[in-house]
Order: structure tokens, then sequence, then C-alpha cells
């Protein structure tokens, strides 16, 4: 199941600095019972803080039963999850037939 299925989505802002790690961290919490997708297309910089905000509320859903993943993450998104090697978060391409 993905995490858009029964659940909801999330828009990433542009930048994911430390200024913006609170209010990343509510909006997160206010979905914490549903299937939560957090679509990052429009990021274009993340640091530590709110990578440990998201990596955070990946092992909570985990906990609960719940799917969390970063949908449509952006170029810059992606290849920084790759390098600190967190491309877990990143939502599962389907398989090809």
């Amino acid at each position: 199941m993905d995490a858009v299925s029964n659940g909801s989505i999330l828009d990433l802002p542009e930048r994911l600095d430390s200024s913006v790690a609170r209010d990343l961290y509510t909006q997160i919490d206010a979905h914490k019972d549903k299937h939560l997708g957090v679509n990052g297309a429009a990021v274009t910089y993340i640091g530590g803080l709110c990578l440990q905000v998201l990596i955070a509320a990946k092992e909570e859903w985990a906990r609960n039963e719940k799917s969390f993943s970063i949908q449509s993450a952006s170029e810059t998104l992606s290849t920084f999850l790759s390098t600190v090697g967190r491309e877990d978060l990143l939502e599962a391409e389907a398989a090809c037939p």
C-alpha cells in the first residue's frame, strides 16, 4: 500500500533548514494516525535537523504500522538522501514486469 491510500500528502517547503524544523515536525505529527506521503518535489536544500525529523517520522510510522515516504523527491533531495544512506525515506518504485 502506498502512503496515499487512506492517508495524506504533505508538501515540503523549498528549504528544509533549522528555521522550519519545528513547523515540519508539527505538520507531520498532525497526520500521525494516517499513512503519510510527503511531496519533496520543491526541495532545493535539506539540513541535518529536518533530516532527523523525517527519519524520526519514518520510524514512528513504522512502529504504528503506517506507511511514511517521500514522494516525487527533487533531484537535490534524492541525491542528498542517497549520499547520507537514507534512500529508505523515498517512496519505493514499482517493480517493472
